[in-house]
């Protein structure tokens, strides 16, 4: 598709379900990959912190044989616009409510990894009717913000955190050895994701907007929400959808004793902890994830 020539080119096997919607309230142009129309269910796939759509490149097809699914780029991140405002928990949850509306999709399934699935469950609080399902991976509302790896606590103090960031910028190397925190074995990933990675990391730390929102997110998760875990533990506790937690036993960005914490708030729900596999699981071990997915 010719309005992929430049950064951020989408994963091959997913560039003919490009798509981009205007979001009149949410102020920002998206990009989303769809699956197309169909009467299947709908799912909704909600990336990370830093992350895009293209974290599901190896799910994205296998799932739309049973639904059909939409992969966003969050709004500050990869190909969606990076309007300069804060980009707080809100603001992201009822981004991807107004595309909702604006696609006509009813109601979805969502699995969220990291902030995607604290975006899922801030969906699932406000609009429970909307949200037929979660499968949250390595990531939930209630974490405890001492939970979070040091690296990103140092990363959201004022200035310190920008400095790292801009500092990559002349470190392409050092930039994807970054990517270690997130993954139990960035190594054995297959050669042509740790291309694509290595070239994807590198174009995102060019990108000012992008830094901007990654920065300012990550303050919201650090010094805002902590005060708000009392409220959203009290509320998930109350979701009447089903749940699954799916959580990498080697993850070092939140623990996994923060998903048996979650499990025994909200007993209805599965959990799957999958050994050996970090903070990203879609990427380290899709399959699982995706017989995760089914059996939810």
């Amino acid at each position: 598709m010719e309005k992929f020539i430049g950064p951020m080119r989408p994963w091959p096997t997913l560039i003919d379900y490009g798509e981009f919607i205007e979001l009149t309230q949410s102020k920002a142009t998206v990009f989303y990959y769809d699956s197309g129309q169909s009467d299947k269910p709908n799912l909704i796939l909600i990336h990370g912190l830093g992350d895009d759509a293209d974290t599901w490149r190896h799910l994205f097809i296998p799932l739309s044989e049973n639904f059909r699914v939409i992969a966003l780029d969050l709004p500050g991140f990869a190909r969606s616009e990076k309007p300069s405002r804060i980009y707080s928990l809100s603001y992201l949850r009822d981004t991807v409510l107004e595309m909702m509306e604006m696609l006509n999709l009813g109601s979805a399934d969502l699995m969220g990894n990291s902030l995607g699935a604290m975006i899922a469950e801030a969906m699932a609080i406000k609009c429970p009717d909307k949200i037929t399902g979660l499968t949250l991976l390595d990531g939930t509302l209630t974490t405890p913000v001492f939970s979070y790896h040091h690296f990103l606590l140092m990363m959201a103090l004022p200035f310190l955190g920008k400095r790292s960031y801009d500092d990559l910028r002349t470190k392409p190397k050092e930039a994807y050895e970054s990517l270690r925190l997130f993954y139990a074995n960035l190594d054995n990933l297959p050669e042509p994701d740790r291309q694509f990675l290595y070239q994807r990391v590198n174009e995102r730390i060019w990108n000012e907007k992008q830094r901007d929102a990654f920065l300012s997110i990550l303050h919201q998760l650090v010094w805002r929400l902590p005060f708000l875990r009392p409220y959203f533990a009290f509320r998930i506790a109350k979701l009447g959808i089903p749940i699954h937690v799916v959580w990498g036993e080697q993850d070092l960005v939140i623990p996994v004793k923060v998903a048996y914490r979650l499990t025994k708030l909200q007993p209805a729900a599965k959990l799957t902890v999958l050994p050996g596999i970090g903070h990203i699981p879609q990427q380290e071990d899709p399959e699982a994830v995706m017989q995760a997915m089914l059996k939810r």
